[in-house]
């Protein structure tokens, strides 16, 4: 995994793509609060579900081998 985290599409309805990770990794979703939203595993498909999260803003963190990625995603 390289220091580059891309997600796509921005924004996002149903599922978030993610590039430059693998489907072992952990993923942490956090909203504009800072609250804890979501935590996972990036399946095979290398999706996230987002259907359940409400619309707004939100920061994904990537987590593998105690590195860490962040990017910002909406949902609409």
């Amino acid at each position: 995994m390289n220091g580059i985290l891309k997600i796509f599409p921005c924004p996002v309805r149903n599922y978030l793509s993610i590039e430059n990770a693998e489907s072992n990794n952990s993923y942490t979703i956090i909203d504009i609060m800072g609250n804890l939203i979501h935590q996972g595993k990036i399946g095979r498909s290398l999706r996230i579900d987002c259907t359940s999260l409400n619309p707004g803003y939100y920061t994904i963190m990537l987590e593998k081998n105690d590195c860490y990625l962040t990017n910002r995603f909406i949902k609409i």
